[in-house]
């Protein structure tokens, strides 16, 4: 749909998963992994690689990498190419790190208490979760940082009729 005060929207399938990185040995018991569906998050430049501030795109990742937030690579003291098992109903799968990048809803944090993360294209998060319902759902109003407010509750009002006109059903 095209909308006039947004400039990008995605829903995420978000979901906490207890994850070692077996290069450090280190692990953590609920990094947040994050699907996102790379055709509409173009709107959403938030997948920002940590060390050099280049956007990063989810079409960059082949087969089982993954990008792995800053608070997450903290935690696992990991770095790109670094080996993760994350553990889903006790099973073990095994990721590569593609590359660190910033900590945003994006990139898994989702709450300033455990803002650790890593993100994945939805079809990958999906399968892994057998979910293809949306978690969470980001909208970016036109306009930068300051001035997309003024934007915001016309943006509100189109996302609104979006849902609405395709009869979505929000909990």
């Amino acid at each position: 749909a095209e909308l006039q005060n947004v400039d990008g929207y995605t829903g995420l399938l978000a979901e906490p998963v207890p994850v070692v990185n077996t290069t450090t040995g280190l692990s953590e018991p609920a990094i947040q992994f994050v699907g996102i569906d790379a055709e509409r998050s173009q709107g959403l430049p938030d997948v920002i690689d940590a060390s050099s501030g280049d956007e990063l795109s989810l079409d960059d990742l082949q087969g089982s990498e993954v990008y792995l937030n800053e608070s997450a690579a903290d935690e696992l003291d990991a770095a790109a190419g670094d080996m993760l098992t994350v553990y889903v109903q006790n099973e073990p799968h095994e990721y590569t790190v593609k590359a660190v990048v910033r900590d945003t809803l994006l990139s898994g944090a989702l709450t300033f208490e455990a803002p650790e993360g890593m993100a994945a294209p939805w079809p990958e998060v999906s399968e892994l979760f057998a979910e293809d319902e949306v978690t969470l759902v980001l909208v970016s109003a036109t306009g930068g940082v300051r001035d997309s407010l003024a934007a915001g509750p016309a943006a509100e009002a189109e996302i609104e009729q979006l849902i609405e006109g395709n009869e979505l059903r929000m909990e």
